[in-house]
């Protein structure tokens, strides 16, 4: 089967997976449909199945509160066209089975789905059998350069009840968790306008992370400390700084500004303060981001100004900057050259490659903006073993 999306053909390949279902099942599948209504249903069954399974698992494994569905890729699941998955969504709707947001994405016809009212409270558990599907062939599949990504089962399940524990999961959360990696796994990338690519790899628990095979090798990560800290020194171009800029360079060469700002601001927490630099950069409300408003404008004045001056034409414009000046590095040329996937500010590579992965980052990132990156090999698999 093929599919016209933003007029290009493509694709399908077929699946096989287990689903989970909740307690109710029999019950739904039993509502009182028009008779007509039902027969269609019937031969609908395996595109309602795929659509709760969907929707369950994204309460555990996405941020987002709605899931984004395109009507193409349902219309693949069940071999038929766009109007089947329509009007299946709109009786599923009016049950309060699914919720939508009815939130179109430009030239694609996709809302925004996920549980209603009536699937809230119910338990759910996995199928035995599996089923088999068809799929839209993904429009980017994982960086060609880049090898077959799997997972170590069974440190995966030596790993999860730990990582349970420290999370405070649920059964069903740690289910979800290990299907996702086991059973419902794909190494689709979806790219964003700031060049920045987001994959499946990138989403999972940290502490999971190392149970990531490349090419069936143990991978590591090789991170840029306080990489957006770093980037930012690139806004001082063309400013005169009377040595404020080679003060900001060293410390964040250094690797060691987010200890600053801890030390400077009194605040405890290394993940909060984190965020809280996270939110000012992002333009977040200035009450919630005071303290870190006043380290920047204390310390480094002009720097402040150059933000601020640049949020007031767009509250996400240093953000979206700082995002496009990483992915040059990142995925245009570390990712481009070695096999590897993009992790943001860290790449995800083969044990053996870190060292080199990392010589390089530093390399490119002196090249192109004159900065000298501290980068770590972090290494999550000797974590999980210990």
């Amino acid at each position: 089967m093929k599919a016209k999306i933003e007029n290009r053909t493509i694709e399908t390949k077929k699946v096989r997976q287990r689903f989970f279902r909740p307690d109710n099942f029999g019950e739904l599948i039993a509502l009182p449909y028009r008779k007509k209504t039902l027969a269609r249903y019937k031969r609908d069954l395996l595109l309602f199945n795929y659509l709760l399974n969907r929707l369950h698992v994204s309460r555990y494994i996405s941020d987002e509160p709605f899931v984004r569905l395109s009507h193409h890729a349902m219309a693949a699941i069940c071999k038929k066209d766009t109007h089947t998955f329509v009007r299946l969504s709109e009786f599923l709707i009016a049950h309060e089975i699914i919720d939508c947001d009815f939130k179109s994405i430009y030239r694609i016809r996709s809302f925004g789905y996920r549980l209603g009212k009536k699937m809230q409270e119910c338990a759910w558990n996995l199928a035995d059998e599996t089923v088999e599907f068809s799929v839209l062939k993904p429009i980017q599949e994982a960086n060609e350069s880049a090898g077959a990504l799997t997972v170590d089962v069974p440190l995966l399940e030596q790993s999860l009840e730990g990582v349970k524990i420290k999370r405070n999961w649920t059964d069903e959360e740690s289910q979800v968790w290990k299907w996702s990696l086991t059973e419902g796994w794909n190494t689709e990338e979806t790219p964003s306008k700031t060049g920045r690519v987001y994959g499946r790899w990138a989403s999972i628990p940290r502490e999971l992370r190392g149970t990531l095979l490349l090419d069936g090798e143990a991978t590591v990560e090789p991170d840029i400390k306080n990489a957006q800290p770093l980037f930012l020194a690139c806004l001082y171009q063309g400013l005169e700084s009377f040595g404020e800029e080679q003060r900001y360079k060293a410390l964040v060469e250094s690797g060691c500004f987010y200890e600053d700002v801890m030390g400077k601001t009194g605040i405890a927490c290394r993940e909060t303060m984190k965020q809280m630099v996270m939110d000012f950069l992002c333009g977040g409300q200035r009450d919630r981001v005071a303290p870190i408003r006043e380290y920047f404008g204390r310390q480094f004045p002009m720097l402040f100004a150059q933000i601020e001056s640049s949020q007031k034409k767009l509250y996400k414009n240093v953000a979206l900057t700082l995002q496009k000046l990483e992915s040059d590095i990142v995925v245009k040329r570390v990712c481009a050259e070695f096999n590897c996937l993009s992790l943001h500010d860290a790449v995800l590579c083969k044990k053996s490659d870190g060292a080199k992965i990392q010589e390089a980052i530093q390399r490119i990132i002196r090249e192109e903006y004159s900065l000298k990156a501290t980068v770590e090999i972090d290494n999550k698999r000797a974590k999980l073993a210990s």
